[in-house]
């Protein structure tokens, strides 16, 4: 597997790792398979590279356990397989989330980070070194892109404003504002580059808020 300084992370995206679990499972009719029948049901030669990049990537995400020349289903993939439809999405998160990589990143900069972003995640938490930055973020940025559907906040990820200006929260927890002040409460220091950004639109939402609160006091008037 690919490396990005202190972290591993999948060549293949769940959406795929999953696609072939499926197909092969048609074809067999069972959650373990020897090496050389999984390759063939999903049409890989089990001595290529890609299959073996494939099998990596799965077991990164939890969802295949090998060993003595088996691949087994773990519980993980078979429950998204074919698990109860409102319990998948969340079994998705998790997979994404054994990536450990791919959720800090999340949790820290959100579903859209920027390539200074990724770029300053990979130089200061994953120590990579800055010749390397550059072309690491854009292929971390690309698996990000295809994972992200399946990622959820810590804590559910709801939000609550009053536009009062009274509070303002967000589903981590990690800070909340009221009239009287701004608390931050912060378990861990890597996580100071997303409460800044949880912060900085909890300022953009209160100027909006302020300026709808003006103009409609001026037509009152």
């Amino acid at each position: 597997m690919p490396k990005a300084g202190k972290y591993d992370y999948p060549v293949r995206d769940l959406d795929d790792c999953l696609n072939y679990l499926e197909k092969a499972h048609k074809v067999s009719q069972s959650f373990t398979m020897k090496r050389d029948n999984f390759a063939r049901a999903i049409g890989l030669s089990p001595l290529g590279g890609g299959f073996g990049s494939l099998l990596g990537s799965m077991a990164m995400f939890g969802l295949i356990e090998t060993g003595e020349g088996d691949i087994r289903y773990t519980e993980l993939a078979q429950k998204i397989l074919f698990g109860e439809a409102k319990e998948k999405e969340e079994l998705k998160n998790k997979a994404v989330r054994n990536v450990r990589m791919l959720g800090e990143i999340y949790d820290r900069f959100g579903d859209n980070p920027t390539t200074e972003n990724l770029r300053h995640f990979l130089r200061e938490k994953a120590e990579v070194h800055i010749s390397k930055e550059e072309s690491l973020a854009s292929e971390v940025g690309k698996l990000l892109k295809k994972v992200v559907q399946h990622l959820k906040p810590v804590g559910g990820g709801n939000k609550e404003m009053q536009t009062g200006g009274t509070t303002i929260q967000t589903g981590t927890g990690l800070f909340t504002v009221t009239k009287q002040g701004l608390t931050i409460e912060v378990d861990d220091l890597e996580k100071l580059g997303m409460v800044q950004l949880l912060v900085d639109n909890a300022r953009k939402k209160l100027s909006q808020a302020n300026t709808e609160l003006t103009k409609t006091e001026k037509k009152k008037e």
